[in-house]
């Protein structure tokens, strides 16, 4: 995966302000953008990116997430224990943070 874009990365830590306990996040691209004081389109371009990179995640239900492996909040035994559940979210994989923290590698559950 590459570094963050500060776009990204800004809607990212917004999210994060937001996050709620097992990392939902139920918040709209408009109250994100209205947040940042950024357009929403700007917002738009942002979360498709950090989907793409695997960082968040929609699942079924249209419940959206952060990537557990990344950043988490609430109980982490729990989380272990829906291991599999949230990694089909994210192909299969599990995001870990290199030696040097500034690059993510994709590892094998």
């Amino acid at each position: 995966m590459e570094i963050l874009t500060k776009r990204e990365l800004r809607v990212l830590m917004a999210i994060l302000r937001f996050l709620e306990y097992q990392n939902v996040f139920k918040i709209t691209q408009k109250t994100l953008a209205d947040f940042l004081g950024v357009d929403v389109a700007n917002v738009s371009r942002a979360i498709k990116t950090l989907r793409a990179k695997k960082i968040i995640s929609i699942d079924v239900n249209g419940t959206e997430f952060v990537n557990p492996y990344i950043f988490a909040k609430g109980n982490m035994l729990e989380i272990k224990k829906n291991s599999s559940e949230i990694a089909q979210y994210f192909n299969g994989q599990s995001l870990e943070l290199t030696e040097n923290n500034q690059r993510i590698i994709e590892k094998p559950f």
